[in-house]
This record gives structure tokens, C-alpha cells and sequence, in this order.
């Protein structure tokens, strides 16, 4: 089950800061700002107890070493908060989805591939329905309390699957399954859009925390699928139903912690001031404005007024204008194909863990999950070692590597019979998804002005969502339609063939100089990057001023 999420490449701090200094377009009215970036949640040099619209202010991080993964997490409450937040509520969507699993199972006569085929259907297309909205709403409003709301609308949600569990009823437990991921597809663009805006711009700490996120979900999966089995199996699913409900909770208190302003600006102008996303008009300067990826965010050409006055369809049209006009803008389908590789494995899982008739079924297939947990925090600390964020075409090739990891995983389930085997290939196949996962989200988050950034990553979180969705349904459907034939090798042959064909064609991708290998690629992460770090500065800018008039004393009139 792709993590929802998302989740989830920079240049180096060092070019950035030579590139912010000589670029014109980069200077802050003649300052240089290259070497100061504050994230929001991050505290600064400042007194400690200033705030600013990027919340908490810590002591900033040192520039001049290598980023460490302690760096990261030492240097900004924020992004604490918000992992901590995130892997509690990927524990209760693992406890929800293995109990539900088990009900559907215990509820059926026979073992029906077609209803878990529609159960992971159920589950993926309200998010393709609602990613759109959802990227609009991330560009449009405070990110983090966008989300804030959403997790206590999910709160109530889960708790329809305790109604339907006691009705016994499947129907009642696929519209809680819908209603429930309808806010997940309005939840999921805020949450890739929001993570640049939690961690300093420059450096390498924008790698560093989607692998965090890649780390997040392996040990959520490993222990919200186990545990959730184990509850399941010992106590029945409507326990596991109430933790969910309760982690949706605590997932919104830790936002809550948060402070700041996450609502996406763009910077205008010499003085590197920030105002609200406004829509470019279509005039003749714009396809030469977003020719190089919409790397000029002052493209010229009247703007149009609040985004809150803007449609949502004409926001998606914008940002589709956007990605066509740009050299990355297909790499929004390199996580959806391969999802659509491993889509039909949730199906092929079941299977799995029911071929042995002695074994429990609820039991066996957490620990098929947990297993994957392994692959998922293996992957992304070796793909670490082979990319750079000063080499974006590094990111493009591993995700490259990874398809081929994803094909040789799913080959392994063809050759090999036993259970302990084929969990190692699972391993090896989680691998590959966890990499692409974290890479392909990092180059688009990279190589997007951040003021498009909620609108692409929906446009990810859909496509990617529906590619899984339509693999998991025809793989279940085949499966049903002659068990004799279609059986476990056979479906997993097909997707194997799958991975390596798309291996194939990303390969011509990248060999066509797109994407990532594109020679510009670098230069306009660099140029969003050095903007980004403009906005920022001035923020504590302004904090210390306003900390200094604060502490001035206040002249009142003598009374007479």
C-alpha cells in the first residue's frame, strides 16, 4: 500500500551560496543571504523568545559541514512535530487497513480476490478524486492548519468502521473506507508540500528529511501492520478501528505544536518581498517564463487577484500549463508507473498469506508487511550513498535502478515457492518502491516554484493512486476470473514485465536529457532555492527588529 503520503535534490549549499551572491535575480537589495536559511520551526540567532511567521526559532544550523541526519532533527521543532504526527496516524491507517481486511475475510464464505481487489480500489480512488482539490487547497490556504482540520474529520470518520463492524456489514464498510479516504486525498498534497517549508533551504537537509519520511513509514508499516494483525486476530477489528480514530487525534495536538505561517508565497521584486500565490496571465511572456520549469517566478505580465478568487479548475488548468512548459514536467508519472507495477502485489499478498491453510491469516499477513518494512528502511539509505544533490540526474538514475530492483522482487515470487523467500523478494521489491518514492518526490520538489508546489504533488498523489488502484482491481479480477491459471506466478510474471518495460522507457527519458538530466536542471533548483532562502532571512529580519522595538522603552506623556 503506497504510503499516504507520499511523502515523499538540491544543489549544494556551497554553489548556492556563490549562485546567490553573483545572480542579480538572487540579491536582496545588494545583501547576501546565500548563507542564511531558517526554516520554519527553526530557531535562530535571534532572542529566543521572538516568533515569526516561521514559527519557533532555533539556533540555525552551521552551513559550512556536512548535513547530518542529527543535524536535522536537533535543529527543527517543527519537523519533529511533524514526523511525530506522521507516523502516528500511518500506525492507525495500517491497524484500519489489516483489520479491515480481516472483517471482509471473515465475512465472505469463500476467499473473494475480487472484494479485496475493491476494498484497495475503494481506497485509492477518493484520493485520485480529491488529490486535485486537495494541491488547490495546499496552494491556497495555511498548509498545517489545512491538516489540522483534516485529522480531526478523520477522527470522526474512523469511527464509522466501529458502526459497520457492528452491523457486520461489507457495503457499510467500504462507504467508511471512502468517506475515510476522501480526506486523505484532500490531506495528501498539503502533506508533500508542506515538508520544504519545514527544514533550511540550503544544504542537504531536504534529502535527508524525505529519507526520514522513506524511515517514518517502514517502522509505521512494520509495526501498524504487525500490531494491527495481532489485535485483530486476539480482539477483533473494532479495536483497531478505535485506535485509529485516536491517532487521527494526537496526529492533529502535534500540529497543533507547530507554529507559523504555511501558506504558500511566491517573492517579487528587488526588495525580495513576499506576497500570496498569483495566477500568471496566458500572454506571449509566459511559455518563456515557465520554459525552463517555471524557474523565474517574476515572470513578466499582469497577475491576477487573490488565489482565493480563482477556481480550482483554473488553478489545475494553470499548473498543468506550468508542467508542460517545463523540462521535468513527466516526471509527475515516474511514481505512478511504478505503482501500477506493484499495484496488484496488496492482492497477491492475501493470497499469499491463505496458502497455508494450518497458518492464521490475519497473523501471516502482518508479518508479510512487517517484513516489507525492512526493504522500505534499507532502500533509501543505500540509494543515499549514489546520489548527490549538486548531480540531480543522480535521483533520475535511481529511480531508474529501482524500477529494476521493483521487477527482480516480483520475479523472485516466480522462481521460488517458499514463504521465508518470498518475503526476502518482497524485501527487495520494497526496496525499489521506497527509493522511487523518495526520489521522484524530491526532484519535483526541487525543480517546483514553491507556489506550484501543493498543485504538482496532487497531480503526483493522483495519478500515482489511480495506477495502483487499476492494477490492484485488474489483478484481483483476473485472479477471480480462473484461480486455476491466474494463480500467484503467473499475475506476478505479468507485473515483473511490467517494472522492466517502464525501466526501459525511463531510461530513454533520461538519455533524451529530461528531467533530472536536463542541463539546466541544477540552475533553476538553485535559483527556487536562493528565493526561498530571501523570503526566510527577512522574516527573522523582522523578528529581530520587532524583539528590539519591544524592548525600547515606551516614551508616555508627563501628567500634569
Amino acid at each position: 500500500m503506497t504510503p499516504k503520503s507520499s511523502l515523499d535534490d538540491a544543489g549544494p549549499h556551497a554553489d548556492v551560496n556563490a549562485d546567490a551572491s553573483e545572480n542579480p535575480n538572487n540579491n536582496n537589495g545588494g545583501d547576501n543571504y546565500g548563507s542564511i536559511a531558517f526554516a520554519n520551526g527553526m530557531d535562530s540567532t535571534v532572542d529566543p523568545s521572538a516568533t515569526t511567521s516561521a514559527g519557533k526559532m532555533e539556533q540555525p544550523p552551521d552551513q559550512s559541514k556536512s548535513v547530518s541526519y542529527w543535524d536535522l532533527m536537533s535543529h527543527s521543532s517543527g519537523f519533529r512535530y511533524f514526523m511525530s504526527s506522521y507516523m502516528i496516524t500511518m500506525v492507525g491507517e495500517w491497524l484500519t487497513y489489516v483489520a479491515t481486511i480481516t472483517f471482509i475475510e471473515e465475512q465472505m464464505s469463500h476467499t473473494s480476490r475480487t472484494a479485496i481487489s475493491i476494498l484497495i480500489l475503494i481506497r485509492l480512488i477518493p484520493n485520485v478524486l480529491f488529490a486535485g482539490v486537495g494541491g488547490t487547497l495546499a496552494d491556497t490556504v495555511d498548509r498545517r492548519k489545512l491538516m489540522i482540520v483534516l485529522d480531526i474529520s478523520g477522527a470522526l470518520s474512523a469511527l464509522f468502521f466501529i458502526v459497520a463492524y457492528n452491523r457486520q456489514s461489507i457495503g457499510l464498510m467500504y462507504a467508511a473506507t471512502f468517506v475515510q479516504n476522501c480526506i486523505a486525498g484532500l490531506y495528501g498534497p498539503s502533506f508533500s508540500s508542506i515538508l520544504p517549508m519545514l527544514v533550511p533551504v540550503e544544504g542537504e537537509y531536504l534529502q535527508k528529511a524525505n529519507v526520514v519520511g522513506g524511515i517514518a513509514w517502514s517502522l509505521t508499516m512494520s509495526v501498524g501492520s504487525a500490531f494491527g494483525g495481532y489485535i485483530a486476530g486476539v480482539f477483533g477489528s473494532n479495536v483497531c478501528f478505535l485506535l485509529d480514530s485516536l491517532t487521527y487525534l494526537a496526529s492533529a495536538g502535534l500540529l497543533f505544536c507547530i507554529s507559523g505561517n504555511y501558506k504558500a508565497t511566491e517573492v517579487f521584486g528587488e526588495d525580495g518581498s513576499t506576497k500570496p500565490l498569483l495566477k500568471d496571465t496566458h500572454n506571449k511572456n509566459s511559455a518563456a517564463a515557465t520554459n525552463e520549469g517555471g524557474g523565474d517566478d517574476d515572470a513578466k505580465g499582469s497577475r491576477d487577484p487573490e488565489p482565493e478568487k480563482q477556481g480550482v479548475v483554473a488553478m489545475t488548468l494553470e499548473c498543468l500549463d506550468y508542467l508542460n512548459n517545463s523540462y521535468f514536467g513527466l516526471l509527475v508519472f515516474m511514481k505512478a508507473s511504478s505503482c501500477f507495477a506493484y499495484g496488484g502485489v496488496d492482492v497477491i499478498n492475501v493470497a499469499i498469506s491463505e496458502e497455508d491453510p494450518t497458518a492464521n491469516t490475519s497473523m501471516r499477513l502482518g508479518f508479510i508487511f512487517a517484513c516489507l518494512s525492512g526493504g522500505a528502511l534499507i532502500g533509501p539509505f543505500v540509494f543515499e550513498i549514489f546520489t548527490s544533490l549538486d548531480r540531480p540526474w543522480t535521483s533520475q538514475i535511481a529511480c531508474i535502478v529501482a524500477l529494476v530492483f521493483i521487477g527482480i522482487g516480483l520475479a523472485g515470487w516466480v522462481i521460488f515457492d517458499a514463504f521465508w523467500v518470498q518475503c526476502i523478494f518482497a524485501t527487495i521489491r520494497v526496496i525499489g518502491s521506497a527509493t522511487i518514492y523518495i526520489d521522484s518526490d524530491l526532484m519535483l520538489q526541487r525543480f517546483t516554484k514553491p507556489t506550484m508546489l501543493g498543485r504538482v504533488m496532487g497531480l503526483v498523489y493522483s495519478t500515482s493512486l489511480f495506477a495502483e488502484a487499476a492494477s490492484a482491481f485488474l489483478c484481483g479480477y483476473i485472479m477471480d476470473l480462473d484461480p486455476e491459471f491466474f494463480t500467484i506466478k503467473v499475475m506476478s510474471t505479468i507485473l515483473s514485465g511490467i517494472a522492466f518495460l517502464f525501466a526501459a522507457l525511463w531510461t530513454a527519458y533520461h538519455l533524451s536529457g529530461r528531467g533530472g538530466a536536463h542541463p539546466d536542471a541544477l540552475k533553476n533548483a538553485q535559483q527556487h532555492q536562493a528565493k526561498e532562502v530571501a523570503a526566510r532571512s527577512r522574516d527573522v529580519s523582522r523578528a529581530s527588529s520587532n524583539v528590539t522595538e519591544a524592548a525600547d522603552p515606551v516614551n508616555l506623556p508627563e501628567i500634569a
